[in-house]
């Protein structure tokens, strides 16, 4: 009688082990880019009922994108949008562009611009303030370059801060 082989079992083994490991990462990468995409179609979405200023569709969309991808800075400047112009939550609406800023690659001027307006509402204008500086030097600076002239007014004095409406 032969003894059987114990190199081939552990050959079969260790290849065993080798596409199981393979097959996880790719089931991984697929279900990670699934999730991505799913995202973005619920912030489209989302878009599209902010645009018609159906507020209730728009955030359902908004934790369905989040559902997906909890990091998407997208879902949540489209949250703080919703609780800036439709329930004033300026609090809450700060939290959110905090997440976006923190989420974003590189944040714009106007999540930054937006930020500072939700710390102005809510009666915080040194972080207020701060926020408006910061937009100014961030990218898409054109777009708040009027803020120039608001940063210079009040950099000394805080009371001199005028509304954004």
């Amino acid at each position: 009688m032969s003894k059987p082989k114990r190199g081939l079992s552990r050959n079969a083994f260790v290849w065993t082990i080798g596409v199981l490991a393979f097959l996880g990462i790719v089931s991984y990468v697929i279900y990670t880019q699934m999730n991505k995409l799913a995202s973005r179609q619920a912030i489209e979405q989302a878009k599209t009922h902010l645009a018609k200023k159906s507020y209730y569709r728009a955030m359902n969309e908004v934790a369905i994108a989040m559902y997906h991808d909890k990091t998407n800075p997208d879902a949540y400047f489209l949250w703080g949008q919703v609780e800036l112009t439709k329930y004033h939550n300026y609090p809450q609406c700060a939290y959110c562009f905090s997440q976006a800023i923190e989420y974003s690659e590189e944040p714009s001027a106007a999540l930054y611009f937006l930020r500072g307006k939700c710390h102005y509402k809510s009666r915080k204008f040194k972080k207020a303030l701060a926020d408006f500086k910061q937009a100014a030097k961030s990218p898409g600076k054109t777009q708040i370059d009027s803020l120039q002239f608001y940063i210079k007014r009040t950099e000394g004095d805080l009371d001199l801060v005028t509304d954004f409406n």
